[in-house]
């Protein structure tokens, strides 16, 4: 079908005007999204914690020995293994057991065993388990008896990564990561390069560096505008509410420019019925 230079025109005029509003339109979903997801997100954490609450104030747990303890544990964990790698105990010198392993070390030295036996309930950063040598973060709370000790239980960074990805395809160039108060990874769902040592660095988990990270981490919520490898990237964070200053992220890499195509041919589909 032949156009004149005047309906080129009023085409290309009319495309872009709808690419803008489109655009607008989907930076505004994932916004909301992003938004969305990270309360998600919280509710999930403060779940967890509620649970360690509850399993820390049960007789078993207070007043029953070592192996009644684990015992009860052991059962607790079959009934929800999809939901936690495993239980540990810990008494007020940081000895430690599991139900995976019977006096499996010391966690004294953790940064979050010290906040526990001062009565609060935690969520870790993540660390590298000394049991199973697995990127875990740990959910911890106080067994507030005779003497003072912990309960814990691990999520793997691989599970959380699966759980804040359960609504998103890679394979359409999105997924969520998540990033603590100092612009570390806490969770990413490529980790086939996973390094024991720096696992939560963003350079374990891309080839260039994420200069925007140190830009993001003191705002509560936002958009932005990258280029990597040439091409235009998007991303929509937003502070995940009861944590420190850990943000979920929403990256699109693909599904932007290809709805807006999409568009674009709608509209020039749409022109071959319009006479001028």
């Amino acid at each position: 079908m032949y156009y004149s230079d005047q309906n080129l025109t009023v085409i290309i005029a009319i495309t872009n005007s709808f690419n803008w509003i489109l655009e607008d339109i989907i930076f505004e979903n994932e916004i909301n999204n992003v938004a969305q997801k990270s309360e998600l997100t919280a509710n999930w954490f403060e779940e967890k914690k509620s649970d360690l609450e509850i399993y820390a104030n049960t007789q078993v747990v207070q007043y029953g020995s070592w192996q009644e303890k684990l015992n009860y544990l052991d059962g607790e964990l079959q009934k929800r293994e999809n939901n936690y790698f495993f239980f540990f105990i810990a008494d007020q010198n940081g000895d430690y057991s599991t139900t995976i392993e019977r006096a499996a070390g010391n966690i004294s030295d953790r940064n979050y065993f010290n906040q526990v036996l001062n009565g609060k309930t935690v969520i870790s950063e993540p660390v590298i388990s000394k049991s199973t040598d697995k990127p875990i973060i740990v959910i911890a709370s106080p067994i507030a008896a005779e003497n003072l000790s912990l309960l814990g239980a691990t999520i793997e960074i691989k599970d959380l990564s699966s759980y804040i990805n359960r609504y998103t395809s890679n394979k359409e160039g999105i997924y969520s990561f998540l990033i603590n108060g100092q612009g570390n990874i806490v969770a990413h769902p490529d980790q086939k390069n996973l390094n024991s040592h720096l696992f939560y660095n963003y350079s374990s988990f891309f080839d260039y560096e994420y200069n925007f990270i140190k830009n993001i981490i003191h705002k509560e919520q936002g958009n932005l505008t990258f280029r990597e490898n040439e091409k235009e990237k998007h991303a929509f964070y937003q502070t995940i509410p009861g944590t420190e200053s850990w943000k979920e992220k929403n990256y699109i890499s693909v599904r932007l420019e290809s709805m807006i195509l999409r568009s674009l041919m709608t509209v020039l589909a749409m022109m071959q019925g319009i006479k001028f």
